[in-house]
């Protein structure tokens, strides 16, 4: 069966964030009057039978942004596809070795469901009517809500930091070691992994290493690729010594990590009480870790204001950012640290090698 043809424009949707003024890397899209319903047709899948419940999952493939300039868009799109379905649509693929809290994400789909069926049918009411439908729902689903919209995990050890876009990701891999070398992060990195999955050589193997430094660059850059648009798998966390990162993994398990380097001042004192205190704080204070059982949804410590602003935030990592609430040390929000090996029982042990 087609699907019904949703009568909501991105554009208009996205306004409905109270959003005027956007800051993309790449501005003309921005404009771009996009095909909504092209947009559902190129939604991808990976079909995960789960065999607890005796049904196919349904993972939605490739990595947040890929279509789209900015973050609002995708959680705009994200909310229309949720409209045409008439529930969440994003599954999380089960992964062995990693617990999700499964629960939460079934109490999500839950409390905003009907919200956003009821933002559906209103979407021929006065502007100001859906704007403030559209901020209360935003802020009831607070930073880790939207990170659910974004398809961010929500494991024992997740983090409240928000994605970079797509193209920050590429732009962080594609940063030049030295001059001299011409040779990228990204490639530097793979250099020193291609040893890695010998069994299916997964990464190209000692092939990899031939060429010039642009030829090797083009072949790191291609494996990248193929991780953000083949990813079912974002999460963020903390590295020893309270790093942020950001994983992206393919169904596979393979993938790369990005380490955040906007530190908040908080980041240091991941559990310093002061920031429990003050709500706006606490939303940018977002190295809190989601190790807490609880499972109230509705965040009251978020405003609609700070989460819009958090959003934006994100989008313009290469903007100079500065409030009374929160300290950056630079701008050069965020470097590649390098690639991943799928999740593996004794993989300290033996290298990571298989």
């Amino acid at each position: 069966m087609d699907p019904t043809p949703i009568p909501i424009t991105l554009n208009y949707l996205k306004s409905c964030f109270g959003v005027n003024n956007f800051t993309s890397v790449d501005d003309h899209q921005t404009d771009k009057n996009l095909d909504i319903q092209e947009l559902i047709n190129n939604v991808r899948y990976f079909d995960q039978h789960d065999e607890s419940k005796g049904c196919i999952r349904k993972i939605m493939i490739g990595y947040p942004t890929r279509s789209f300039s900015n973050l609002f868009e995708e959680i705009a799109f994200i909310w229309i596809l949720w409209m045409e379905q008439n529930q969440f649509p994003i599954q999380f693929q089960k992964f062995t070795l990693l617990e999700d809290d499964w629960h939460y994400y079934s109490m999500f789909e839950e409390t905003f469901t009907n919200r956003i069926l009821a933002l559906k049918q209103a979407m021929d009411q006065e502007i100001p009517h859906i704007q403030e439908m559209v901020h209360s729902i935003i802020r009831d689903m607070g930073l880790r809500g939207i990170q659910t919209c974004l398809r961010m995990r929500k494991t024992v050890g997740s983090i409240r930091y928000l994605i970079p876009t797509y193209s920050a990701l590429v732009t962080a891999f594609c940063r030049v070691l030295e001059p001299s070398s011409g040779l990228t992060v990204g490639a530097r990195a793979l250099a020193k992994h291609c040893h890695r999955s010998e069994t299916d050589k997964w990464w190209g193997g000692s092939n990899i290493l031939k060429g010039n430094a642009q030829q090797k660059n083009k072949t790191a850059l291609s494996i990248l690729s193929k991780i953000l648009d083949e990813a079912t798998f974002i999460n963020s966390h903390t590295l020893p010594h309270n790093v942020p990162c950001i994983e992206v993994r393919n169904h596979e398990g393979y993938g790369s990590r990005w380490i955040y380097k906007r530190h908040l001042s908080s980041h240091h004192h991941p559990h310093n009480n002061t920031e429990n205190n003050n709500p706006r704080m606490m939303h940018h204070t977002t190295s809190l870790v989601d190790s807490s059982t609880s499972h109230n949804i509705i965040d009251v410590s978020t405003t609609s204001e700070s989460a819009v602003e958090a959003i934006n935030h994100s989008n313009n990592r290469c903007s100079s950012i500065s409030t009374s609430s929160m300290c950056y040390e630079d701008d050069n929000q965020i470097i590649f640290r390098g690639f991943l090996e799928p999740y593996q029982a004794n993989g300290h042990e033996s290298g990571w090698k298989h």
